[in-house]
């Protein structure tokens, strides 16, 4: 792509993001973050590889002047490696985006919309942006730099399954004689739902729709804690784009086929139910541990899942009973009869207040706060006094 079309090409997604975030209740924070040239990164190996961009962790950063000297990048370049892992990654647009121009101007438009997105959010289960690159986010060189990520859901819904075959076996009676390993398998897994269901929840009360929910797009930190990532999808509604009875007109055909609610792959107008419809979905893959619809090819979810019959998962009887109601309600064809993820979240925890003996500890989000979090707000706030007092002078 030579550098004319280039050109062309980011200030059409600029046009395009500019479109988007007409008068958003979504902030722009971006210039709160620490800012790098990609020059001052070490990167270590590739952590994983999306549609558009490859994430690489990162090794050691380099503070390339006497400005950067005791600020939160002097802090970052501190404490990007504990116990010799990685803390942080780094998020690229991959080479292969610039060879067609319209794979161009989506990814570039996909890394600016996530830069705003994850800039205006605080949430313990949604990956945190930590820098950003020097340059602009319309730039095929641009990068975040965030939490860096241990495992994916993908990776630990295998771990799960070998364990849940181990433990329902003939070799149970000799390893888990009292069923504490199984309880504690099917606890990780619930909680792992409740947090995903409280971020989803947080997004929506933020007017905020994922549209991408999907293994792939979930990951765990050092902590264990499930983080929700990869925000390039997410949409803003807004009363501009409201249809009527509650539905908007939004962009159709937006996710991934297995996991993507009705009405989306119809192009039909939605709402942000079309994520609960994905997160029941996904809470039958947690509990099944087996892939939904997993011979289907998309002709054969069009005609036995969008439309026609509208086929489920099926639901074993000896799953918890709430985890059947979320499941039964959430993936309703009928838009109007799934529930918010206040309800979904109630049900979730108090399943797990169930399996874990009446133990509520640990479930309160607002308790979970990275460390680091609080130390990039209390940076901030310092630098705001600073620059009152230089202004007063």
């Amino acid at each position: 792509m030579d550098s004319f079309v280039k050109q062309r090409g980011r200030e059409w997604a600029k046009v395009t993001y500019d479109e988007n975030f007409i008068e958003s209740s979504i902030a722009d924070n971006s210039d709160d973050f620490p800012k790098f040239d990609k020059q001052q990164l070490k990167l270590g190996k590739v952590l994983g590889k999306g549609a558009f961009g490859t994430v690489y962790e990162v090794k050691g950063v380099q503070i390339s002047n006497d400005a950067q000297a005791g600020t939160e990048s002097q802090f970052i370049a501190d404490n990007c490696m504990k116990e010799n892992h990685a803390r942080y990654a780094i998020k690229f647009l991959s080479p292969e985006v610039l060879n067609d121009t319209g794979t161009f101007i989506q990814a570039i438009l996909d890394i600016a919309t996530e830069t705003r997105v994850l800039s205006d959010t605080e949430h313990p289960n949604i990956v945190k942006a930590r820098a950003l690159a020097r340059i602009s986010p319309f730039n095929e060189e641009y990068f975040i730099m965030m939490d860096r990520l241990y495992d994916t859901m993908e990776r630990r819904m295998e771990k799960w399954a070998k364990k849940a075959k181990l433990y329902s076996g003939f070799s149970s009676k000799i390893i888990d004689r009292k069923g504490e390993k199984k309880r504690k398998l099917l606890e990780a897994r619930l909680v792992a739902a409740f947090d995903l269901s409280h971020a989803l929840g947080y997004l929506h009360e933020r007017k905020i729709v994922y549209r991408d929910l999907k293994p792939e797009n979930l990951g765990f930190d050092v902590r264990d804690d499930v983080k929700l990532f990869d925000f390039g999808l997410a949409v803003e509604i807004r009363d501009c784009k409201l249809a009527g009875e509650g539905l908007y007109n939004l962009t159709g055909m937006t996710g991934t086929p297995r996991y993507m609610a009705p009405e989306v792959a119809k192009n039909e107008h939605y709402n942000e139910k079309c994520d609960v419809y994905s997160f029941a979905i996904l809470l039958w893959e947690i509990m099944a541990l087996k892939l939904p619809f997993e011979l289907y090819t998309i002709s054969k979810l069009k005609e036995g899942v969008w439309n026609g019959i509208h086929k489920r998962p099926f639901i074993q009887p000896s799953w918890p009973e709430n985890i059947q109601i979320v499941l039964r309600e959430s993936w309703s064809k009928e838009i109007s009869e799934r529930p918010n993820f206040t309800k979904i979240t109630s049900l979730l925890k108090e399943q797990c207040v169930m399996v874990r003996g009446g133990n509520e500890k640990g479930l309160e989000h607002r308790s979970r706060r990275s460390t680091v979090v609080f130390h990039r707000n209390i940076q901030m706030a310092l630098r705001r006094v600073s620059e009152n007092q230089d202004s007063s002078k």
